[in-house]
């Protein structure tokens, strides 16, 4: 009973803690491309480290995943000064509906 719930506090509450963070921090979309890269990096350590074979397709796979999770990360920068200003009447609106 002890190890599950040392299992259930440090690996699926701290995990879930971490993955609501980087959603607040990053956005749903950015939070979603992890879910994707996770073979990619299961993949490449696998063969960094194990020394595992890697076929044509299973590079061609992870060149397919990194291609379509790149766009989701590219983002428009904006001027810091505008994107204050721009937060801070998001803010004021929301507390004058209140």
């Amino acid at each position: 009973m002890i190890a599950v719930v040392i299992l259930g506090i440090f690996g699926t509450g701290f995990t879930f803690a971490l993955n609501y963070r980087l959603i607040a921090d990053e956005g749903a979309t950015n939070a979603a491309t992890v879910g994707c890269l996770l073979p990619v990096v299961s993949i490449a350590i696998g063969a960094l480290v194990l020394d595992k074979a890697l076929a044509f397709r299973t590079v061609a796979g992870m060149v397919v995943v990194l291609a379509g999770a790149g766009p989701a990360r590219w983002q428009k920068r904006t001027n810091s000064a505008s994107s204050l200003v721009t937060a801070g009447q998001a803010v004021g609106s929301r507390t004058a509906v209140r």
